[in-house]
């Protein structure tokens, strides 16, 4: 009796962390305000709206773009792995939709997005 309780405690464990694994893919961060970003995000994930005010492409096809918001802002890296699959020519000015890990580069606080998917551009309503 006691090795199929063990087998299905098993079972059901397995079972849990794949369906944790696959629904992961599928959950965002809920929004942050992009003037609460504070060292207290490090390591976590964030979901921010703002306007891009600057875009710096590096020699190597990265991108540092300052996501402006709420009277602050921060910078967002985006590797060139991403970079390359966005196209961000025409972002300044515009609104963006980003998700991405918060780390902190030369002392200051930057968002770096892994990929693509986590770019947004947000169409004008008008």
């Amino acid at each position: 009796m006691g090795d199929w309780v063990l087998h299905i405690a098993l079972l059901t464990s397995v079972v849990g962390l794949v369906l944790l694994t696959v629904s992961s893919e599928y959950l965002e961060p809920p929004y942050s305000e992009v003037g609460s970003i504070n060292t207290g995000f490090v390591g976590k994930n964030v979901h921010l709206k703002g306007e891009v005010t600057s875009i710096h492409k590096f020699k190597g096809g990265s991108l540092l773009v300052k996501v402006s918001g709420q009277n602050s802002s921060i910078d967002v890296f985006v590797p060139y792995a991403v970079a390359s699959q966005v196209n961000l020519d025409d972002a300044p000015g515009r609104a963006v939709d980003l998700i991405g890990a918060v780390e902190v580069y030369n002392g200051r606080l930057e968002v770096v997005v892994d990929k693509e998917s986590n770019v947004r551009l947000i169409e004008d309503d008008g």
